[in-house]
C-alpha cells in the first residue's frame, strides 16, 4: 500500500514539474543582446522587444531577428551561398564577368543615443514593425533583397568602363561606386560615345610616339576627342585598353554629376535604407570574366610585351649609340687633357722662371739697402764715441780746473791762518780730502737743485710733501752740504688750532732746535 503510494506521488511531482517547465517556456522568453525581437499578443498588439533579458510573454507569438546579417553571392559553392548567386557584370566593350562578393548590413534597431531619445526611440520602432511587415518574420526573405540591390547596382555600373580597365586600372573605382550606390542609393546615368583607337596604323603610330617619347622622357600626349564625343586619357603606354577593342566607337554609360558639387545625382533611394538597413562592410571577393575577355586580356599581354621588346631593342640601340658617341668624346677630352697639360707645364716652368730673377732682385736689393743702413748705423755710432770722447775730456779739464780751485783755496788758507801748528795743518789736510772726496762723490749723485713745497705741507697733519722732501734734506746734511746745528724732525700728528697753524706757516722751513 505505502509503494503504490510513493509511486502516485513520483508519477505526480513529475507530471507537475513538467507542467511547470511548459508554462514557464510559455509564458516566459529571452531576448540576447546581438537580437531583437517582435511580440505579437493574443489581442493583436504588437510590441517591439530590444532590451536583452527574460521578460513574460504572455502567450505571444515572438519573431527574432538578428542586429547584423552576413550575405554571400558567390560563384562556387560554399555554405554560406550554396548555389551560384554571382553578379554577371556587361562592360561597354561586350565583355562580361561574374562578380562574387559579400556584404555586412543591419537590421533597424535603435543605438544607444536613439534609446535615450523618445522620438528617435518611436522612428525607431516604426521601422522595426515596417521591416518585419515587408519579410514576414522570414530573415531569408532580407537576404534576398540585398542581393537584389546588389544585383541591380552592379549590372548598372558595369558599362561606365571597359572590362580591360575593370581588370586593371578601375578595379578600385568600380567597387567604390557600387559601395557608394549601396549606401546613398542609385546614380542617374547618361550615355555616352567613346572613340577607341583600334585601327593598325593607330596603334603604329601610338607605338611609334610611346618609343620617342621613351628616349625624350616624356609622357605620352592624351588622345583627342571627335566632337560630340568623350575621349579618355591615354595612361602613357604604348597600347592603352582601347587600342584593341573592336570597333572604332562603342556606347558606354557615364555618372550624371551635380556641376556645382561634382557630387553624383541620386536617381533612387537606397532600397536598403528604405528596410531601416545600413551597409557596413562591401567587398567584391572574386571577378570570372567570360572566354572572350580572357582571351583579349592575352592579346592584350602579348601585345605589351612586344612593345617592351620593341622598346627594350630600340632603347639598346640608343644606347649603343650614346655608348659611341660618348667613348668618341672620352677620346677628344683626353687629347685635349694631354695638349693642356703640355701648356700647363710650359706656363709653370715659365713661371717659376720669372720668379726665380725676381727673387734674385729682389735678394739684391735688400742686400744693398742693408750694406746702406750698416754704414749709417757705423757712422752714428763713430759720432757717439767722438761725443763721448769729448765729454770725457771736459770732464778731466773740470776735474783738473776743481784741484787747482782746491789748492789755491789751501794756499789762501794757508796765508790767513799764518803760522799754524802741525796739527792743525795735519787736520786741515784731512779735511780738504775729505771735502774732495765728498765733492768726487757729489758729482755723481743726482740730487735735486730746487725743492718746491705748498702750503699744505707745513701743516703737521698732512706731512706728506714734508716727509717725502725731509729725506732728502738730511742726506745733504749727512753728505755736508747743509752745515749748522740745525736738525730736522718730522712734527707729530696733532690737531693744533687755526691760529697756530698760521704762526707756525709765518716761520721759516728750517728752524733751530
Amino acid at each position: 500500500m505505502n509503494k503504490k503510494l510513493m509511486s502516485r506521488s513520483v508519477i505526480a511531482a513529475g507530471f507537475g514539474v513538467t507542467v511547470l517547465f511548459v508554462l514557464f517556456g510559455t509564458c516566459f522568453s529571452k531576448n540576447q543582446a546581438d537580437h531583437w525581437q517582435v511580440l505579437q499578443y493574443p489581442n493583436g498588439r504588437v510590441e517591439i522587444r530590444n532590451r536583452p533579458g527574460w521578460y513574460p510573454t504572455y502567450f505571444a507569438r515572438i519573431t527574432t531577428y538578428p542586429r547584423m546579417i552576413s550575405v554571400y553571392a558567390t560563384k562556387d559553392s560554399r555554405p554560406e551561398s550554396p548555389g551560384d548567386d554571382s553578379v554577371k557584370a556587361w562592360f561597354n566593350d561586350g565583355g562580361t564577368a561574374d562578380i562574387s562578393w559579400v556584404v555586412r548590413v543591419t537590421t533597424p534597431c535603435p543605438s544607444e543615443d536613439d534609446e535615450s531619445n523618445s522620438e528617435l526611440m518611436e522612428r525607431m520602432v516604426q521601422k522595426q514593425r515596417e521591416f518585419h511587415r515587408q519579410f514576414t518574420g522570414n530573415i531569408a526573405n532580407a537576404q534576398n533583397a540585398i542581393r537584389s540591390a546588389v544585383r541591380n547596382i552592379v549590372q548598372q555600373t558595369g558599362p561606365i568602363m571597359s572590362s580591360t580597365e575593370n581588370q586593371s586600372a578601375r578595379k578600385g573605382e568600380f567597387w567604390h561606386e557600387v559601395y557608394s550606390q549601396l549606401r546613398d542609393g542609385m546614380f542617374a546615368m547618361k550615355p555616352v560615345e567613346i572613340k577607341t583607337n583600334s585601327s593598325v596604323s593607330s596603334l603604329l603610330q601610338a607605338m611609334k610616339k610611346s618609343d620617342e617619347h621613351t628616349l625624350e622622357g616624356n609622357l605620352e600626349k592624351p588622345v583627342v576627342a571627335v566632337s560630340g564625343s568623350t575621349a579618355r586619357p591615354a595612361i602613357g603606354s604604348v597600347l592603352e585598353e582601347r587600342s584593341i577593342t573592336a570597333s572604332e566607337t562603342v556606347m558606354a554609360a557615364e555618372i550624371v554629376r551635380d556641376p556645382k558639387t561634382g557630387l553624383a545625382v541620386i536617381s533612387s533611394p537606397s532600397p536598403l535604407e528604405q528596410y531601416g538597413m545600413k551597409v557596413l562592410q562591401f567587398s567584391i571577393l572574386d571577378t570570372e570574366y567570360d572566354a572572350e575577355t580572357v582571351k583579349k586580356f592575352g592579346a592584350k599581354k602579348q601585345l605589351y610585351l612586344q612593345a617592351e621588346q620593341s622598346k627594350a631593342a630600340t632603347i639598346q640601340n640608343v644606347q649603343e649609340r650614346f655608348k659611341r658617341v660618348a667613348q668618341g668624346e672620352r677620346e677628344i677630352a683626353e687629347e685635349q687633357w694631354t695638349a693642356e697639360k703640355d701648356r700647363a707645364e710650359k706656363r709653370i716652368q715659365a713661371e717659376a722662371t720669372q720668379e726665380k730673377e725676381l727673387t734674385i732682385k729682389e735678394t739684391l736689393r735688400v742686400e744693398a739697402e742693408t750694406k746702406a743702413l750698416i754704414a749709417i748705423v757705423k757712422k752714428k755710432f763713430q759720432e757717439t764715441q767722438e761725443k763721448i770722447a769729448e765729454i770725457k775730456s771736459q770732464i778731466a779739464e773740470n776735474d783738473k780746473l776743481a784741484a787747482e780751485i782746491g789748492a789755491k783755496a789751501r794756499e789762501q788758507q794757508i796765508e790767513i791762518a799764518g803760522a799754524i801748528s802741525d796739527r792743525d795743518r795735519g787736520l786741515g789736510e784731512i779735511q780738504v780730502q775729505e771735502m774732495e772726496a765728498v765733492t768726487s762723490a757729489l758729482k755723481k749723485l743726482k740730487v735735486p737743485d730746487t725743492v718746491i713745497l705748498s702750503p699744505e705741507a707745513m701743516d703737521p697733519n698732512g706731512g706728506t710733501a714734508m716727509e717725502q722732501a725731509l729725506p732728502s734734506l738730511q742726506l745733504l746734511k749727512a753728505f755736508g752740504l747743509l752745515k749748522g746745528e740745525n736738525e730736522f724732525r718730522i712734527p707729530p700728528k696733532t690737531t693744533t688750532p687755526k691760529k697756530d697753524v698760521a704762526t707756525t706757516e709765518a716761520h721759516p722751513i728750517l728752524g733751530a732746535k
